[in-house]
Parts: structure tokens; sequence; C-alpha cells
């Protein structure tokens, strides 16, 4: 786990590392928005990538989704996050946004 969203990205960029889901907290110090997950996509298509923030923001949700996010949750609305990580990990395609206004 980073706290930086640039040293995250240089380590999946390396190779180094075996991840089977990416969890991108929006809120990250050098995060800017949706463009990280652009970069993210970019570096790591085959991870399944769930897209974390405290905004509960319908139209940024579905942009994240069009954008290849498996899921985009809202920070303390859904319990426990293990489950939609694992439905991720083994069947990305009943994944769904969730987005309370």
């Amino acid at each position: 786990m980073h706290r930086r969203f640039g040293d995250a990205l240089n380590e999946l960029r390396s190779g180094k590392g075996k991840f089977d889901l990416i969890l991108l907290d929006l809120g990250l110090p050098d995060n800017k928005g949706l463009e990280a997950l652009h970069h993210v996509r970019a570096a790591a298509p085959r991870i399944p990538t769930i897209v974390l923030t405290g905004r509960a923001d319908e139209q940024l949700a579905t942009e994240a989704l069009h954008y290849g996010a498996q899921d985009y949750l809202v920070k303390g609305q859904h319990d426990p996050l293990c489950c939609f990580a694992t439905t991720a990990v083994r069947e990305p395609w009943l994944c769904c946004v969730s987005v309370r206004a």
C-alpha cells in the first residue's frame, strides 16, 4: 500500500509486484482525479481497478466506469470493502456502481 499516487504508479509500471486488484483512492495527495485512473489503466489494463473517494458524485462515478474502473466506492458507505474486492477479482463483470447522494 502506498500513500502517494506517484509511488504506486511507479511500482505498477516497474512490473516487479504481482497485483490482483487495484484500489485507487482519489484522495491521495498527488492524485489528479480521473487522470490517475487513466494512468493506472494504461500501466495495468488487466488488473481490476476500484475507485475509492469521499465524493458521492454520480457523474464522476459514471466517468470512472467509462474509463475502466470496475466499481466506484464512496468512503464510509460500503462495508465490508473486501466483498467488493473479492467480486472484482473473481467476477469483474458482476461489479456495478454504487453511488448514494
